[in-house]
């Protein structure tokens, strides 16, 4: 099963709530898979897509984010991530803190506020949530809190769960999906069998296909188990190439009348295509929106919503991305496109990543790739 990444890109996608019960039976529990250490996919040329971590009608963002979209690359050698700044306007809106012991991520905190001292990375700053990566429960991934509960102490035994995420196990022990734990249930306590699952993810991958499917229901029998039945709200196609990389993925908003998932009637969103090098290297990236004038997907007319392309360095580091809007001839990488923004990734004498800056606006010079280009956010690695 992929883990999920929290904090990636533009998005802090935080707060969605949703209450379907568990019908879980109970019995020898595994202790599935373990959190592990964020490293950022080498062999992507996109960060995960957005779409992908939470239902979209229900992500509440960053006030001042809201209206941005992602747009940006992210290609780097694997480092660990250590600070993520989202900024919006030039001021800094938010702050998340990756704390490690050896290379294991136990804890990012998500600060909202300077403090104060009005300076941010103090002792002041202000928490907002934060994801607890080493939980005391073998079976639970991580947790989010979301507020200090009673004490209004952070990092105390009464803060307030948001949820938590936790492999959901068949009768045989085998895990089916990621489940998002989002009410402690009848009895008020959490980390037990009457919690309710908010909503459940699946991941297959065959016959060079991952298919991933996002359930917000347990169907009929109120059983989380039987995937048949259960409702269906997002799901994902990812064809690989011979190389195992991403060829196309394609992320669906519902599966149509017949309410199963990657059958003729699924109502396709968008879909991305990736390109890459002699040397089987991540270069370009297309993302089509809409089906054209011949009303059909996956055809010559589809319409571009954006292009991206990864450019590397004299040491032959992937050192930048640029994302483009299609001109009015609808082509991409052609002398007519509008840059969207770009990426950044800054490596060291050793070649490894220290930074990873993203911008989504020149600044009062009107031009691109100068040293007033707007920060939509930024990271540091170690």
């Amino acid at each position: 099963m992929k883990p999920m990444t929290p904090g990636i890109g533009v998005l802090v996608a935080l707060f969605l709530i949703s209450c379907s019960q568990s019908n879980i039976p109970s019995g020898p529990q595994s202790s599935g898979t373990k959190a592990v250490p964020y490293f950022n996919n080498v062999k992507l040329l996109d960060d995960p897509d957005y779409a992908m971590q939470h239902p979209t009608g229900g992500i509440t963002t960053n006030k001042s984010l809201s209206n941005l979209t992602p747009r940006f690359s992210n290609s780097d050698r694997s480092r660990l991530l250590s600070t993520e700044v989202n900024y919006f306007d030039g001021n800094i809106q938010s702050l998340g803190v990756y704390q490690y012991t050896g290379d294991q991520l136990t804890r990012l905190t998500w600060y909202g506020d300077a403090g104060i001292d009005g300076i941010w990375q103090t002792a002041d700053d202000v928490v907002t949530s934060y994801h607890d990566h080493s939980p005391t429960n073998p079976d639970v991934l991580y947790t989010i809190y979301r507020n200090s509960g009673l004490d209004q102490t952070w990092f105390t035994e009464d803060d307030d769960i948001l949820y938590y995420y936790k492999p959901v196990l068949n009768a045989a022990g085998n895990t089916i999906g990621i489940g998002t734990y989002t009410l402690a249930g009848e009895d008020n306590i959490w980390f037990n069998d009457d919690d309710f699952i908010g909503w459940l993810t699946t991941e297959d991958t065959a016959n060079n296909e991952t298919r991933w499917v996002m359930y917000l229901g347990a169907g009929a029998d109120n059983n989380w188990l039987t995937l048949g039945d259960n409702q269906i709200y997002r799901f994902a196609l990812t064809t690989l190439n011979a190389d195992g990389q991403r060829q196309r993925h394609s992320f669906f908003q519902d599966p149509g009348i017949d309410g199963l998932a990657f059958t003729d009637d699924d109502d396709l969103n968008y879909y991305h295509d990736y390109s890459y090098d002699t040397l089987a290297r991540p270069n370009e990236n297309i993302m089509y929106v809409g089906p054209g004038t011949d009303a059909l997907w996956y055809t010559a007319d589809d319409i571009v919503r954006s292009c991206k392309t990864l450019t590397r360095d004299a040491n032959d580091l992937p050192t930048q991305t640029v994302s483009y809007r299609p001109g009015p001839d609808q082509t991409c990488f052609t002398t007519d496109d509008i840059i969207w923004g770009y990426h950044d990734d800054r490596f060291n004498a050793a070649d490894l990543l220290t930074d990873s800056n993203s911008y989504y606006r020149p600044g009062a010079d009107n031009t691109w790739f100068t040293t007033d280009d707007v920060l939509i956010y930024a990271r540091t690695y170690r």
